[in-house]
């Protein structure tokens, strides 16, 4: 017979696995046998040929994966590093996403990083939970005439808050506690005007300032009366009309501090 190498033996490209067989070289013997295709031992099974579980993962471990870019697509492997970063890459917001949520619920979850633990760990925090730390500069202070001594010219109070730096901004609002002027208890309105009551005479203006901020509280003088809410000045939710709040039982002031 005549010798042939391997090279110069003409390549199938349709195989036929109950038909085609497989020469092979038969363990000691070292002599050739023939297998037909069909009976070549069964496929790779994850499940039953590999029976250790990896139960934490690194950057470096790796994957076989098919080079489907490359000439006879060959097996290479990935490291779980590099595919973290591909779908990283891969995921955007304004495409991936394209329900839009108009109304947040309390439990509803946004993704967050938490800066504060060791290698800042992603986290969930709820709408409710992130509405509360929003609202964490809002301080509220009773005005009650009793703080204040009758005749007294001014009269400051420190509001403690806790953004942990000073404020950007701060601004009255205030609170209805009882029934008045067409507003129902715990409706809010800005404060409109500050002024002299015209009624009592008096040409001075009631003010209230800022007079002093740091990272945990803010100084607020009131300057001008001991009954404050008579010169602080709000437009009836009815007829818009400007009238004194005039009463310390029907309203309490909130200062807004914005951080």
């Amino acid at each position: 017979m005549t010798e042939k190498r391997i090279t110069a033996v003409d390549e199938i490209l349709n195989l036929d696995a109950n038909a085609d067989y497989l020469l092979v070289v038969r363990g000691a013997q070292a002599d050739v046998k023939r297998i037909l295709v069909r009976r070549l031992p069964a496929l790779f099974d994850i499940h039953d040929n590999i029976a250790d579980e990896l139960t934490s993962l690194a950057g470096i471990d790796r994957l076989a994966i098919s080079d489907e870019g490359a000439p006879g697509a060959p097996q290479k492997f990935v490291k779980l590093s590099t595919l973290r970063s591909f779908f990283l890459d891969l995921f955007d917001l304004h495409d991936d996403v394209p329900t839009e949520l108009t109304e947040a619920a309390d439990q509803d979850r946004l993704l967050i990083s938490d800066e504060d633990e060791p290698g800042d760990p992603q986290k969930f925090i709820t709408v409710k939970n992130f509405g509360k730390k929003i609202r964490s500069g809002l301080l509220q202070y009773e005005v009650l005439a009793a703080e204040y001594n009758v005749g007294a010219d001014v009269f400051a109070q420190n509001v403690s808050h806790n953004l942990g730096r000073p404020p950007v901004m701060v601004f009255p609002v205030l609170v209805c506690k009882q029934a008045q002027h067409g507003y129902s208890a715990g409706d809010e309105v800005y404060v409109t005007a500050w002024g002299p009551a015209p009624a009592d005479g008096q040409s001075r203006y009631y003010t209230l300032s800022i007079i002093s901020a740091s990272a945990t509280q803010v100084t607020v003088a009131f300057t001008g009366t001991s009954s404050p809410m008579k010169f602080i000045y709000i437009p009836n939710k009815s007829t818009g009309d400007l009238t004194s709040a005039n009463s310390n039982n029907h309203w309490k002031l909130k200062f807004m501090v914005v951080g």
